[in-house]
């Protein structure tokens, strides 16, 4: 029996299971292959919040799990949410299906063209784009003056 009481016991394990190295989680995460090596170790206690939930999409496992050993292993047996949001555009190691949960957005997210346009151009970018984007459009709304009464913003031609 495994224990899975620490970090490093949980990421081996989910590896081994869909038989990866730490070079390919390394390269699909976009860390060094060392940054891996010393989690694999318990050298390092873990990963980031940010990169914990990558390694756990790449190996099919929930990033909760993952973090904490606590809910269910398999991404399968739970909808994670986020990923929801942000689908990761890697292939998965080799044996690892892509994992899709339903959409469970609310439903205006649906019905409205411009917000729908926004989630894809936003998805299209790489995660250090798509921060950027989302910080830069904080502060451009920032800076806007709010109509009040019901009226909308006036759209640039």
């Amino acid at each position: 029996m495994v224990d899975f009481r620490d970090y490093r016991d949980r990421l081996n394990w989910a590896m081994k299971e869909v038989g990866t190295t730490a070079q390919r989680l390394a390269d699909h995460m976009g860390v060094s292959y060392q940054a891996v090596k010393k989690v694999m170790d318990g050298k390092t206690k873990a990963f980031s919040a940010a990169n914990n939930d990558v390694a756990a999409a790449f190996l099919g496992i929930t990033s909760r799990w993952l973090a904490t050993g606590k809910g269910p292993i398999k991404a399968a047996d739970a909808i994670d949410v986020e990923a929801s949001f942000t689908p990761r555009e890697r292939s998965p190691a080799a044996g690892v299906s892509d994992i899709k949960p339903p959409d469970i957005r609310p439903a205006f997210l649906h019905e409205d063209a411009w917000i729908a346009e926004a989630i894809r151009t936003l998805q299209s970018l790489s995660d250090q784009d798509r921060r950027a984007a989302v910080l830069n459009l904080r502060v451009f709304v920032a800076t806007l003056d709010k109509p009040g009464d019901g009226q909308a913003l006036s759209v640039a031609a």
